[in-house]
């Protein structure tokens, strides 16, 4: 089991391995995966892109769960050895619609801790894939 940071933005988990941009097609496929085994799961928006060394993936989804369908929007970012996920769900369709303002002002001001950075600068690091 990893290490865990928790705190009242996101959770940070170090990861076992260094993740690249090289990476991203093979991280893609894990997260569809995860996400195709919740119960009606839709992905209504998603994205993934490498900036340096940093993956960011982004998924917009609704799902069933305890009868209810939910919408989630969810951030997955790898940076050198950690794993970032950012999350924010309504407890329904309409109660995420209403609370929209409020999560992008969640999202948006989400910074990644500056010595991470670092690692993210594939000149810096020299982490690649060949």
């Amino acid at each position: 089991m990893g290490k865990y940071i928790l705190n009242e933005d996101y959770i940070l988990k170090l990861i076992p391995l260094v993740e690249v941009a090289e990476d991203l097609e093979d991280l893609k496929l894990g997260l569809d995966e995860g996400l195709s085994q919740l119960s009606e799961c839709k992905v209504e928006a998603a994205s993934g892109e490498p900036l340096g060394n940093l993956i960011k993936f982004e998924r917009i989804f609704t799902f069933q769960e305890d009868g209810m369908i939910r919408k989630r929007r969810l951030w997955l970012l790898y940076v050198d050895k950690w794993q970032m996920v950012l999350t924010w769900q309504g407890a329904t369709e309409e109660e995420y619609d209403y609370w929209l303002s409020m999560g992008n002002y969640f999202f948006f001001t989400f910074e990644i801790p500056q010595a991470l950075w670092f690692a993210t600068d594939r000149d810096l690091s020299g982490h690649t894939r060949t």
